[in-house]
């Protein structure tokens, strides 16, 4: 059963879905496609399986909330309560929005997936801003890009308080693929995750962002791996970029960057790598720790890094 309850202020149209059935959440999201207001959709504790869509031309935000006892009258915030299973038949939650609707989802589990980007989580919007917190993120799949996550938006994606963690990639970036709709656009605001445990066949076990403004800070980054290259996370071609407070250990690459690869392209791009734990990531070339490249352009000018007070493995490459 599904239970459908309308809202309105003088302001804004918002319309609320409590949904307890996978067919009643995907019904909630096929209304919130075209209905011209703001929507969220609550789900009621429990699995739901199937592959859940949502594709809309509107600018309106969706919101996907988990934990809600029946009837939607109160909420227990816990990933683990609602799980949504791809049952490995495709992507788990897709969200498409050709204009700049925004798309936030708190507190849902996303497993089994499976598809060419995205098996648990991809979402795709012009310029809508991207939130995701406090879910997990496990068990999916992609033979491209993004096992766990795949994310294009030329706004703002923030994500806190996630566990992306056994996801696997046939290609590139196991744990998640995150970037702007152009070359260089978008910001990423990446804060508080705990990514583990992630593979890629070829290169990111972690994270690879090619966001113009990239922000990682508190997260954990532990026993990802790639078979090529950057074990735990890439960050390629950003004009800035700040990593403060993570700790990035027992990551592995075959080839360079099993821990943190930094490529920075333009002379006015600039990083600042400050109070991180990278240490005892392992691999069989060289940069097993860090791996920064600032001169890509070859002009004779090196792009500024600063690195403070970090700690690393003084006897290795």
């Amino acid at each position: 059963a599904a239970c459908f309850v309308f809202c309105s202020t003088n302001t804004a149209k918002a319309e609320t879905f409590c949904v307890q059935t996978s067919s009643a959440l995907q019904s909630a999201l096929n209304t919130a496609e075209n209905n011209g207001e703001a929507d969220e959709i609550q789900i009621v504790q429990g699995t739901y399986t199937g592959n859940f869509t949502y594709e809309t031309e509107e600018e309106y935000k969706l919101t996907v909330k988990g934990g809600y006892a029946s009837g939607c009258t109160s909420r227990v915030l816990n990933a683990s309560n609602t799980v949504l299973d791809g049952n490995s038949a495709g992507t788990v939650l897709m969200g498409d929005s050709g204009e700049s609707a925004d798309f936030e989802c708190d507190g849902v589990t996303f497993q089994n997936g499976s598809a060419e980007r995205g098996g648990g989580l991809r979402i795709v919007s012009q310029a809508g801003n991207v939130t995701l917190s406090n879910n997990v993120v496990s068990g999916n799949h992609a033979t491209e890009f993004g096992g766990g996550i795949y994310i294009s938006s030329n706004a703002t994606i923030t994500l806190a308080n996630n566990t992306i963690s056994n996801n696997e990639s046939d290609s590139y970036a196991a744990a998640a693929n995150i970037h702007g709709s152009g070359a260089g656009e978008g910001t990423l605001v990446f804060t508080a995750n705990t990514i583990k445990g992630n593979t890629a066949d070829e290169a990111v076990g972690g994270l690879s962002t090619g966001c113009r403004s990239v922000s990682l800070t508190n997260n954990l980054f532990y026993n990802n791996s790639a078979l090529w290259y950057h074990g735990a996370i890439l960050i390629n071609g950003s004009n800035s970029t700040r990593v403060i407070n993570n700790t990035i250990s027992g990551n592995y690459a075959e080839g360079r960057g099993a821990g943190l690869t930094i490529q920075m392209d333009d002379d006015s791009d600039r990083a600042e790598i400050y109070n991180n734990i990278i240490y005892n990531n392992s691999g069989f070339y060289e940069g097993n720790d860090l791996d920064i490249s600032n001169y890509q352009d070859e002009n004779g000018v090196a792009s500024p890094v600063s690195l403070l007070n970090n700690d690393f493995d003084q006897s290795s490459a």
